[in-house]
């Protein structure tokens, strides 16, 4: 018996018996359920329902959190986080999370201005286009439609039934394509101001056309759009913080190509 006790590869399996009773222990540790825990998860439900939990309610979350803790530490043990490409994902979400500017980050009037020229092409409206129509159940009619509208008569009686809109206020071209068709968009430079026109082909038949007024691109003034400039700046303060993390982390890599 003595003799086995001087084996070496005895010695060495003990050891790593202990190492691994050890190391199952460390990860199978104490959790701790204080104040602390469960004012953060009172937090977070008043932060989904808009009122503190009800003690009842505060101890199934407790219970609820503990199950989670539980299955997470026993996961984590048997590496099951590992190659795992949902769990990476959500890893690199969260520090992304951590290192994004928040709505409070400071921003001064000169960086907004300097932001929203160097943008101004994203804050400028494009041209858009004021006009009346007249749906034609038969593109035959317009000579009998124009004879109507040269006497005189009320352009909102003529033409035929339709559910359409008869004035369309200040549309862009990618709006009017959803309103009335590609094909009608792609005659909107054929109208002519303050004149009947047409018959132009829409998704819905045919239309003659009134154009009450072409609108020149324009961009929005700063003072009206202020909020969502900022929220832009800060977004783009953020993406180009997060590309400086990673550059910073990279170099602590040697990244090998093969």
């Amino acid at each position: 018996m003595m003799r086995w006790l001087r084996e070496p590869v005895l010695w060495f399996c003990l050891i790593g018996a202990l190492l691994f009773t050890a190391n199952h222990l460390q990860q199978t540790d104490r959790i701790v359920i204080d104040d602390a825990v469960r004012a953060r998860i009172s937090a977070l439900w008043q932060a989904q329902m808009n009122q503190p939990p009800t003690e009842p309610e505060l101890q199934s979350l407790v219970d609820a959190w503990l199950r989670q803790e539980v299955l997470y530490r026993e996961a984590v043990r048997q590496g099951l986080m590992e190659d795992d490409d949902i769990v990476r994902r959500r890893l690199v979400q969260k520090l992304g999370f951590l290192h994004q500017f928040s709505e409070d980050t400071p921003v001064s009037q000169s960086e907004l201005d300097a932001y929203y020229q160097a943008n101004i092409k994203r804050y400028t409206l494009p041209q858009r286009y004021s006009f009346k129509q007249i749906y034609l159940s038969n593109p035959l009619l317009v000579a009998s439609v124009h004879s109507s509208l040269l006497a005189g008569e009320d352009w909102q009686d003529l033409g035929g039934a339709t559910l359409l809109p008869r004035t369309y206020l200040s549309k862009n071209a990618r709006e009017i394509t959803v309103l009335l068709g590609a094909e009608f968009a792609s005659q909107l430079s054929e109208l002519v101001a303050a004149s009947w026109t047409g018959p132009y082909k829409s998704s819905y038949g045919h239309h003659l056309v009134y154009l009450e007024e072409r609108i020149a691109p324009e961009a929005t003034p700063l003072s009206y759009i202020t909020t969502k400039v900022r929220a832009d700046l800060i977004r783009q303060k953020s993406e180009k913080a997060a590309d400086a993390l990673y550059r910073q982390l990279l170099k602590r890599y040697d990244v090998v190509h093969r």
